[in-house]
């Protein structure tokens, strides 16, 4: 061992000399991130692995970073680091060790063969990849990567054979970066396309908004309104409506707070100040910052709620501020195929903070978009003075608004808009962006692609399973599915990286379709044709029949022609709101609400009716889960009557886990009534309350459920696996 540092298990660092003997506690060695596990006359502790050097039989030296993991190193730094560490290892090497130049000679061979394994084709792919994406985010050349020195290292004949397994995307780009490119990566004419996009977008939806109302759609900053902001203290909703002041105020720009007391025939009035506007509050980002506006864009909130409630520090790596704060660029990923193979590249998109809204005639706006959440610090009184000369006092309430959810929110719609909601399409110079506002609008389980946009490299595994696999296997004892063991451990994840016991985050939705929400109330309706009359409800569930079966697809699957698909939806898309669907819905409720306890049919019944159509007092107020939306979820409280398996997933590429049969044999004591689910409503607003217990500001949109009711509700879980140490 070269002089380092130990570090004991249980102890404090200590140094040790040169020529220090030692053992390693494992066998293979033990190697996390740049340390390996090794014992001192016993003693268990970590050392840095170039300072590592032992005699192995006839092999000769080993040093920790075998070259087979070479090819499965994720970090530029971690190819970085070792290089450097082992070029240390081979200046410092004391001259008193035994065979000291073939120690030597066969550290160099092995610093050697690790540059020759790092750019094997498989490798060459992964980090070449990585080092074009950095530079890609940055937009800029700036100094290499430490990355391209190492490949620099290389002569070019040497370098040629792995090089041309590149997709042509990175081989430009390295072209560009290494002086000797005859197509350079054009970062300025894709930045270009996304600000086309981002223009076009607006415009389309701005001409959407024109064509169905009256009002114009408006670019501004955000207002201190109840339609544009939302704060929550202590999970109470705070509403900011807008105060009246006497008379017209001077201009604040030149208006000077007057010293003294308010005087007693002072009016009082109180006012919010939106001071500045905040990409992220000093805790977060968090689920809680998401409000989702009038767009159907529920797949997407729904999905980056999670992801600030699960791994915050992806939002942040996502949004940054420009330098001088008047914009902000956000990045996701796109994929382009080529040779036949996927290569996601970032695209950075430069959003300024103003957002669409609907101008209305008597000059107020309402924001379109998700709403911005407001950070309300403490209130003040001051004395003021109107334009008229009338004093009153004043107790300003300073406002901070929270922007990266709709920040976000109009940035993925350009993104969209040049690429596809999958980002795949490759924009061409000369064509009209699509409306990305529709697109994210479009499709109730897409986030598996989302995942993919939102994540790049550093998404390990994304899945969609459906959930009435879990629900038939625990209900009714079948064996259990992939779909079913995935989803079970999705659930027992939750758990463990809540405790940060889990080495992977993973990052759930969940949705229910309206179809699936229908197709489950048909039958159920005609079993108990019976029940209903006798419970006072002699022709609701016919009529509730008669107007759902029309709309909903036909069995076989696929024996409708486009044209009859497109005409169902449009009569599906109508009847959610039409009186003469929600009214029956409305009385079946209000009928077997009641009877849930003593009625399990009746609980089932309700809430599929509550999921399909809103009530009819307010078309905006849900009581229930409901169909055709995206939810987060939040976490997990799992109870069993026996012991449940650790989650098992590989350690690379968080694939499937492999203990079905233990799952399996564990799901039998799940108890699925006192295990529950934390979600969130990306609106911010309709919880579930059939008892309508919720007062306006308990109503924050989180909320639980069994696992028995959700299991029962819902009908599609999308999730990802992210490794922690990303």
């Amino acid at each position: 061992m070269i002089k380092s540092h130990f570090y004991p298990e249980g102890g404090n660092p200590r140094e040790l000399p040169g020529g220090t003997d030692f053992a390693f506690a494992d066998d293979p060695p033990l190697i996390v991130g740049e340390r390996v596990r090794i014992e001192i006359d016993g003693e268990p502790g970590w050392a840095d692995t170039a300072a590592v050097i032992a005699e192995n039989g006839d092999t000769g030296l080993l040093i920790a970073g075998k070259r087979q993991e070479i090819q499965q190193v994720a970090s530029v730094s971690g190819f970085v680091a070792h290089c450097e560490r082992v070029q240390a290892a081979i200046d410092g090497l004391p001259e008193t060790i035994d065979n000291h130049l073939m120690v030597k000679k066969q550290l160099e061979t092995h610093l050697a063969d690790f540059r020759v394994n790092l750019w094997r084709p498989q490798a060459l792919r992964s980090v070449a990849e990585k080092a074009v994406m950095y530079w890609a985010v940055e937009q800029e050349p700036g100094p290499w990567p430490a990355i391209l020195r190492l490949y620099a290292f290389r002569s070019a004949n040497t370098r040629k054979g792995p090089y041309n397994f590149l997709p042509k995307l990175v081989t430009t780009a390295f072209d560009q970066m290494l002086g000797g490119g005859n197509e350079p990566y054009d970062g300025a004419r894709l930045s270009s396309i996304v600000l086309q996009s981002l223009r076009a977008c607006d415009g389309i939806l701005a001409a959407n908004e024109r064509s169905s109302q009256e009002y114009v759609v408006t670019y501004a900053p955000i207002y201190p309104h109840a339609q544009n902001l939302f704060s929550t203290h202590d999970q109470s909703m705070v509403s900011l409506s807008t105060p009246f002041v006497p008379g017209t105020i001077v201009d604040p720009a030149g208006d000077h707070y007057l010293d003294g007391a308010p005087q007693p025939a002072d009016t009082p009035v109180k006012r919010l100040i939106l001071e500045h506007q905040s990409v992220f509050s000093p805790d977060g980002p968090s689920g809680d910052d998401v409000a989702q506006g009038e767009l159907g864009t529920c797949v997407l909130l729904s999905t980056l709620a999670s992801i600030a409630d699960h791994d915050p520090g992806q939002i942040r790596r996502m949004v940054r501020p420009s330098t001088d704060g008047s914009s902000f660029d956000v990045t996701f990923f796109r994929t382009a195929t080529v040779q036949e193979r996927p290569c996601r590249m970032p695209q950075r998109i430069v959003v300024e903070p103003r957002f669409p809204h609907l101008a209305h005639p008597d000059g107020t706006l309402t924001l379109v978009t998700a709403r911005p959440r407001a950070i309300c610090g403490q209130g003040a009184v001051r004395r003021r003075m109107t334009a008229d000369g009338k004093f009153y006092a004043e107790t300003a309430m300073p406002v901070t608004a929270v922007v990266w959810v709709p920040l976000m929110e109009r940035a993925f719609a350009a993104f969209a808009a040049s690429y596809g909601q999958d980002g795949t399409a490759s924009p061409s110079p000369g064509e009209m962006p699509d409306d990305g506002y529709k697109q994210i609008g479009q499709g109730l389980f897409t986030s598996v692609s989302l995942f993919d946009c939102l994540y790049g490299h550093q998404l390990r595994h994304a899945y969609s399973v459906s959930v009435q696999q879990l629900r038939r296997a625990a209900q009714a004892g079948e064996a259990l599915s992939t779909h079913a063991a995935l989803l079970l451990n999705v659930l027992i994840m939750l758990e463990k990286q809540a405790a940060a016991r889990s080495p992977y985050i993973v990052v759930p939705t969940a949705g229910v379709s309206w179809v699936d929400s229908g197709q489950e109330l048909l039958p159920k309706l005609k079993e108990h044709q019976a029940d209903l009359v006798k419970a006072g409800l002699p022709d609701q569930g016919g009529r509730i029949s008669t107007l759902l079966e029309p709309v909903l697809p036909p069995d076989p699957p696929g024996s409708e022609t486009d044209e009859q698909k497109d005409k169902r939806m449009e009569r599906r898309a109508a009847l959610e709101f039409a009186d003469e669907f929600r009214t029956p819905c409305k009385e079946v409720i209000d009928v077997l609400w009641p009877l849930r306890n003593e009625l399990p049919w009746a609980d089932k019944v309700v809430k599929l009716i509550a999921a399909l159509a809103p009530p009819v007092s307010s078309p905006e107020q849900r009581h229930h889960v409901f169909a055709s939306h995206a939810y987060a979820i939040c976490g997990a409280d799992l109870r069993f009557t026996a012991d449940r398996p650790e989650p098992d997933y590989d350690a690379k590429y968080g694939a499937p886990p492999r203990n079905m049969a233990s799952l399996s044999a564990v799901l039998k004591t799940l108890d699925t009534q006192a295990s529950t689910i934390t979600l969130r409503n990306p609106h911010h607003r309709n919880s579930p309350d059939l008892d309508k217990a919720l007062s306006f500001e308990q109503d924050t949109g989180r909320f639980r459920l069994t696992i028995q009711d959700f299991l029962d509700v819902f009908h599609k879980v999308t999730y990802a696996v992210v490794a922690r140490d990303v």
